[in-house]
């Protein structure tokens, strides 16, 4: 079994054991002074690739990858045809170096009767190039998607990157060469672009700049313009579009004439005061109003159209008081009273308030069957001495019951018609037993009453005649009086 084993291992080894006997002019391990080298040059420069050995060489040839001979020691004709310069000490300069030189180049010197090799080699570093499909300048309609290819070259093969806007962009296939873009917004228009890098001087980039084309968007920040007949009036809307749009105003669905003595309109370039470039056209639009009438309070429309569409925001010029809005200031309410404060605005004199207030059903009272909390409204005359546009107003209510849960709601008049109802506002009594114990507490909150379930309740009396305040206030408290009787009998 073992001489089985040996014979075999002696038919395996043994030729290659003669070949190497036989063929000793050639030593692949031997020890050069110089160490092999990959040089990384660029194009136009010259490059020194060094080949020497520890003994006095009788020759030095070099080679190159296809193992012809470039450079001979004994052949010096031979280097000017290469435009080659080998050294006395074996190294070889390759002069003016092309991208074509790349590549593996073979030392072999001959020391005596033997030969010796070193390899080294020679890697042009190019730049990146890239160049992209399309480029320029390229229109999409907002909602569209397309394909941008890039092609890119150099040495080493560059890495592909995109960006889109200066932002970096991930969602690419085939090796990052194609990204597809789906234009969803308009903010998307812009610089889209193919980086190359190598690491060989600085990246190349290439691409295309978007343009989102959509119909227009008309922004109306202030919806209700207060103000008052005599004044100036200005009403104004932000349009973004591409194509740039064509404006046109309208009151209370007429056509507006301007540039006569009653109406003139004007528009400003937003883009103007941007850092960053625009690729759609952003513009304020201002129809100035010289000296309001009472005629011109209403409904304004601005309306933009492009080719793609129309769009129009609308603006409420109006002399009404504001909604108003309660204070921060409301006392702690009794068992039987709440002080209540709210704040207005209007550029003319407010007449008076419309005072809502109702109880709210918790369980703890006394309604009659089917009975529903319906609102009690009192006409509370405004101060005279104020003056505008802030008007402040306070009233105690009083009349109530201990440890009950109230709601109240205010609207504002002055010539021109009612502001808007305030939010309701719910605050609750103490009881009785909590004052003498002075441990108290009430809570109030507000919430907007187009929200209310019982809106269809209200009871609104004849409107306040400011001559008969007395007969006012005696309706109030007669009012209050009916409200304890049902809370209390």
């Amino acid at each position: 079994m073992k001489s089985s084993s040996l014979k075999k291992c002696l038919t395996g080894v043994l030729p290659i054991i003669l070949i190497l006997i036989s063929d000793n002019t050639i030593e692949a391990d031997v020890h050069f002074k110089s160490h092999p080298t990959t040089a990384k040059v660029y194009e136009s420069d010259s490059v020194l690739l060094p080949c020497y050995s520890t003994e006095r060489h009788t020759r030095v040839r070099w080679f190159d990858d296809d193992n012809n001979v470039i450079a001979d020691s004994q052949l010096p004709q031979l280097q000017e045809q290469y435009d080659r310069v080998l050294h006395s000490n074996g190294s070889l300069e390759v002069i003016n170096v092309q991208l074509n030189d790349t590549g593996n180049y073979i030392c072999e010197v001959t020391i005596g009767y033997k030969v010796f090799k070193q390899v080294n080699a020679i890697e042009v570093q190019v730049p990146p190039e890239v160049i992209t499909y399309p480029a320029g300048f390229m229109n999409i309609t907002l909602g569209g998607i397309f394909q941008i290819t890039c092609e890119a070259k150099g040495v080493p093969y560059p890495i592909i990157s995109w960006r889109h806007n200066n932002q970096k962009v991930t969602n690419t296939d085939d090796s990052n060469r194609r990204l597809t873009v789906e234009v969803k917004h308009y903010d998307m228009a812009g610089n889209i672009e193919c980086v190359a890098d190598n690491g060989v001087g600085e990246p190349a980039s290439n691409g295309l700049v978007l343009l989102v084309q959509f119909a227009p968007e008309v922004i109306v920040k202030n919806p209700i313009v207060h103000t008052k007949v005599g004044l100036q009036g200005k009403i104004e809307c932000i349009v973004f579009s591409h194509p740039t749009a064509q404006i046109h105003w309208f009151f209370e669905g007429k056509p507006v004439v301007k540039m006569n003595n009653l109406f003139s309109a004007y528009e400003n370039d937003l883009t103007v005061t941007e850092a960053l470039p625009s690729y759609y056209s952003k513009k304020r639009h201002v129809l100035t109003i010289r000296s309001v009438r009472e005629a011109d309070l209403g409904k304004y429309e601005c309306k933009a159209d492009n080719a793609l569409g129309l769009s129009s925001g609308t603006v409420t010029l109006m002399a009404n008081p504001l909604k108003p809005i309660f204070e921060d200031k409301n006392q702690p309410a009794t068992p039987t009273t709440k002080v209540l404060s709210w704040q207005t605005q209007s550029l003319s004199p407010i007449i008076d308030y419309s005072f809502k207030f109702r109880l709210v059903k918790t369980g703890n009272e006394n309604f009659q069957p089917k009975a529903k909390n319906y609102w009690t409204t009192l006409t509370i005359p405004a101060d005279k001495d104020t003056t505008g546009p802030f008007h402040t107003k306070s009233y105690k209510l009083e009349g109530l019951g201990p440890s009950r849960v109230y709601e109240v709601s205010i609207q504002a008049r002055n010539q021109y018609g009612q502001s808007e109802q305030s939010n309701i506002l719910q605050f609750s009594t103490p009881a009785v037993s909590d004052i003498i114990s002075s441990s108290s507490s009430t809570e109030s909150n507000e919430y907007d009453s187009r929200f209310d379930d019982d809106q269809e309740n209200e009871i609104y009396p004849a409107p306040f005649n400011a001559g008969s305040y007395s007969t006012t206030i005696a309706t109030m408290s007669f009012t209050v009086f009916i409200i304890f009787c049902r809370i209390f009998l």
